[in-house]
């Protein structure tokens, strides 16, 4: 897992594209996250870093922010 927000709840995971679906089937399992009580639903996927932000910015813009510093 990259990063964890629990304010909005959101979790950004990075995998090899190859894995993608054995990422996705093992979030099943996730019951908690930093010893919060958690439910693993994949909101999207993509291909760079770009476009994942692109993506979490609709979900998430404090979160998207400060990936784009940690990149920087």
């Amino acid at each position: 897992m990259r990063c964890f927000s629990p304010e909005s709840g959101i979790a950004v995971v990075r995998a090899p594209r190859d894995h993608l679906r054995m990422v996705w089937s093992s979030l099943t399992f996730v019951t908690k996250v930093k010893n919060l009580r958690a439910l693993a639903t994949v909101r999207g996927n993509a291909g760079s870093e770009r476009t994942m932000l692109k993506k979490l910015e609709k979900f998430d813009p404090k979160l998207a922010q400060k990936l784009r510093l940690e990149a920087a």
